[in-house]
């Protein structure tokens, strides 16, 4: 259980050397009775320009979403739709695929959505076991997700995402982590492109060279005073005390 200290981050994100910037952006939002937790990994072929589609996305999470919001994962829900509408209004293409979490002060609970092939797990030894499901080509009829599946071009077609031009249709996720447990979010430059090995020395703060973006975000267990860690290779993360 989180008692009153926070929670204790290490995040992780680094370009990758196939691509011209990083498209992976990692936010945290305190509130008063829990954290919200957003990683976006924008499209490669998406025409987004992705600084200003975060500064607006983050500008909205801070005006609309609030403690009372989030009491509820339908009423969190319902009002991140009327932020994805806002965003459609101001941009008229591009896609992403975005992870949300929510972790209480006062549960082992973590609940969330997840759209596009972002992915949510536990570090509970050397490996991370992968929990929620991803929305690509390689599994158009939603199936549970293999490694064979990785290595199949259609992987890198999404399926569902936070699209400009699409309905807004996120899977709900809820995952209980124990005190001898971490909870990894991960774009899917960590964890299908790189190996286990290559994984666990990320996850240590080792360097890594990496062909796509690369982004993580682990969250301790037990939980410590608050701690917001970020590698040398950390440009895109940030955090925010919201009142």
């Amino acid at each position: 259980m989180i008692n009153n200290a926070s929670v204790s981050f290490l995040c992780h994100s680094q370009q990758g050397k196939n691509n011209a910037s990083n498209g992976d952006y990692i936010s945290v939002f305190e509130y008063e009775e829990g954290v919200l937790i957003l990683l976006i990994d924008i499209a490669t072929a998406s025409p987004l320009d992705g600084a200003e589609f975060i500064g607006s996305l983050y500008k909205l999470v801070q005006q609309l979403v609030s403690t009372e919001t989030m009491k509820s994962s339908d009423l969190f829900l319902g009002t991140f739709e009327q932020i994805v509408a806002e965003l459609k209004m101001a941009f008229k293409i591009g896609c992403a695929s975005l992870i949300t979490a929510y972790v209480p002060k006062n549960s082992t609970s973590v609940w969330g959505y997840t759209i596009g092939d972002a992915r949510v797990g536990k570090l509970g030894g050397d490996d991370v076991a992968w929990l929620t499901n991803v929305h690509t080509g390689a599994n158009p009829l939603g199936e549970l997700f293999t490694e064979e599946m990785k290595s199949a071009p259609q992987r890198h077609l999404l399926t569902r995402s936070l699209n400009m031009q699409r309905s807004f249709n996120p899977d709900y996720y809820e995952i209980d982590v124990s005190d001898i447990e971490s909870l990894v979010i991960a774009s899917d430059g960590f964890w299908a492109e790189l190996s286990v090995h290559q994984q666990q020395l990320l996850l240590s703060q080792r360097k890594v060279a990496t062909n796509d973006d690369c982004s993580f975000l682990k969250i301790s267990m037990p939980f410590n005073p608050i701690k917001f860690c970020t590698t040398s290779q950390t440009k895109n993360a940030v955090y925010f005390v919201v009142s």
